[in-house]
């Protein structure tokens, strides 16, 4: 049984979450998972605090059983005295004869050395060296240890997508083993996914299945030389510019919808949604887009938005539509609870995808002249996101 094996195992026979022994460990969650999964080891002080909280010793922790103790040795007697002394005296005529290999093997070795440093020298060939750090928490640091990393998605079926990683790091050797641990923020108590990637021409490759889901990923890198090992957050909720990874980061458009100069007069509601986007590249595989504004499954407003505005989105530009909608008479105008609904067809995943909200008085606002956020993926704020993604299989609409 490994280390990480154990700790798994003592941390469920004590009715502890990730998070709870985390807190007691004074390190992040994800430290946890790595030691769990045997992708990164506590240090000596961490498991000298493990088995104090398991009431076990470090040696029952590691998995190893205990030394039995050396019992006090008798007297020795003369006869043991000589034959000791006849040992010892054999042991330096050997000692002689090895001290003289050993020199002729070093002048040996010498010579080969400076054979091969000849041959380095005649060909720029670059030479690389492992991280000599190891980290208990993972760096975000991207940049220290890695030249590039990318992922794409390179396939997708009825109920999952494989996506394709390359990554290069500025410091390696032959044996360095680069490893990805892929963390569902969805369910983070859930074993990570672990892909092996294999080195060729100094680029490591590997691919990973993922469910057509709109679930997100947190990547960390593990990075093992001959045992010295170094993790780094890759795609992290916490790691400005990268965000979390998924289907959707990869492949879809991401939306940006703003509200504008919304007004509110005998119970009618108006104003101006504008709609955009971070990744125009995207567009391409994007069809079907409407936004709606509904109560209780009853539809107050919808927008499908035409071929001439989503070339104006895929210009990297921002398309405007006016809004006009009339609330029911019966109900108050300020307590409303009202959903606002961004759907569209992703032609790579196929599936159709759609972003929702709950919008209350905002929108209702007599007057307000300036800017309300719905969607934007851009600020990694949990008020800018949609409360609900759902994806479903689903065809592109045939226009006529």
């Amino acid at each position: 049984m490994t280390l990480g094996q154990n700790l798994y195992n003592l941390r469920t026979k004590a009715n502890m979450t990730q998070e709870q022994l985390a807190e007691k460990m004074n390190v992040s969650r994800q430290s946890i998972s790595k030691w769990e999964s045997d992708a990164a080891r506590p240090d000596l002080e961490k498991l000298k605090l493990l088995a104090e909280l398991y009431h076990i010793s470090i040696d029952e922790l590691l998995g190893k059983e205990a030394i039995p103790p050396v019992s006090s040795d008798a007297p020795k007697k003369d006869k043991d005295i000589l034959h000791l002394k006849r040992i010892t005296a054999g042991l330096g005529v050997v000692s002689l004869v090895l001290a003289g290999s050993l020199i002729a093997v070093t002048v040996s070795l010498s010579s080969q050395i400076s054979i091969l440093r000849n041959q380095v020298a005649a060909y720029s060939v670059p030479v690389y060296y492992p991280a000599t750090t190891a980290a208990d928490d993972p760096t975000d640091d991207m940049d220290t240890f890695f030249q590039s990393f990318s992922a794409q998605v390179q396939s997708v079926s009825d109920t999952a997508a494989t996506i394709s990683f390359r990554a290069v790091l500025k410091s390696y050797t032959d044996t360095t083993v680069l490893s990805l641990l892929l963390q569902s923020q969805t369910d983070t108590e859930s074993t990570p996914l672990n892909v092996t990637l294999t080195l060729e021409n100094g680029t490591f490759t590997g691919t990973a299945e993922l469910p057509l889901t709109a679930d997100s990923y947190q990547i960390t890198g593990c990075i093992d030389t001959d045992g010295q090992k170094q993790t780094v957050d890759l795609y992290s909720p916490t790691n400005s510019g990268s965000g979390a990874l998924s289907l959707l980061t990869l492949t879809d458009w991401q939306p940006v919808v703003y509200q504008n100069n919304s007004t509110f007069e005998n119970n009618t509601c108006s104003g101006t949604f504008s709609v955009s986007t971070y990744t125009p590249q995207q567009m391409s595989h994007i069809s079907d887009v409407t936004l709606e504004i509904t109560k209780d499954g009853e539809t107050l407003y919808s927008h499908a938005l035409d071929a001439d505005e989503l070339k104006i989105i895929s210009d990297s530009g921002i398309s405007y539509m006016d809004y006009t909608f009339q609330l029911p008479t019966s109900d108050n105008p300020w307590e409303q609870s009202l959903l606002l609904r961004l759907s569209w067809y992703n032609d790579v995943l196929k599936q159709s995808i759609a972003y929702e909200t709950k919008i209350t008085d905002e929108l209702l606002l007599n007057g307000n002249d300036g800017e309300f956020v719905y969607f934007d993926p851009d600020n990694y704020d949990e008020y800018d996101m949609p409360s609900t993604i759902t994806m479903t299989p689903g065809n592109k609409k045939q226009i006529s």
